[in-house]
């Protein structure tokens, strides 16, 4: 694709050329999903581990299971303590899961995983977001935590334990799910504007580095 676009030609239809190579791919015929249901429908968040050979699965009540992803068989389960998991992380090397309630109690778990058994070796409370966040989520295999309100969002540094960006919605905006790149260098958020009762969805940026503006893309529907 790369060569194709910087060959020289007449002329150069980049929406074709996408479209072309699409084409190339064939009839593309994808395996059935594996299917892991819970019967009381209170899965609220999912992580794979770095391996992929291995699904967590946090519930409303703040268990995490644990789930071969490819035959679906249950591998363990950490004990729910009320509070519903608001987002999962495996660290790069997979020995540590991240977690985050809904009431932002960050923690910290070794796991020992075999092919037939996964189970927590040890769990620590790492820290507490700032309150009335509704919306977490962990990037860079759990360096950052982004926590968020319709009106603030906050970056925080895990192993640092801190807050070290904050970004406040733009007036008339209300910010919906949030989240940093893997990189580290932006952060995005969907939101909501009301203008004249209608609502529209945008697409916000803050450049990690920058000085704080924000970019606005609005979205086509």
């Amino acid at each position: 694709l790369e060569v194709a676009r910087a060959t020289n030609t007449p002329e150069l239809d980049l929406d074709v050329l996408r479209q072309e190579a699409i084409a190339s791919f064939g009839d593309v015929r994808g395996y059935d999903p594996v299917t892991i249901e819970s019967n009381d429908r209170s899965i609220t968040v999912a992580s794979f581990h770095p391996r992929d050979n291995l699904l967590a699965i946090g519930h409303r009540d703040g268990r995490i299971e644990f789930f071969n992803p490819q035959s679906k068989a249950p591998l363990g389960e950490i004990p729910g303590h009320g509070k519903a998991i608001g987002a999962l992380s495996f660290t790069g090397d997979g020995s540590r899961l991240l977690s985050v309630d809904s009431e932002g109690q960050v923690r910290d778990t070794t796991v020992e995983a075999t092919p037939k058994a996964v189970r927590a070796v040890s769990t620590k409370d790492l820290f507490r977001t700032e309150k009335g966040d509704v919306w977490f989520d962990f990037a860079g295999s759990g360096k950052y935590l982004t926590t968020s309100n319709e009106n603030r969002a906050s970056v925080w540094n895990v192993e640092q334990r801190t807050p070290f960006k904050q970004f406040s919605a733009p007036e008339g905006r209300q910010l919906k799910c949030v989240r940093v790149s893997p990189d580290g260098k932006w952060l995005a958020a969907s939101a909501d504007a009301t203008q004249g009762g209608s609502t529209s969805d945008q697409l916000l940026l803050w450049e990690m580095a920058g000085e704080g503006r924000v970019r606005e893309i609005k979205l086509n529907h």
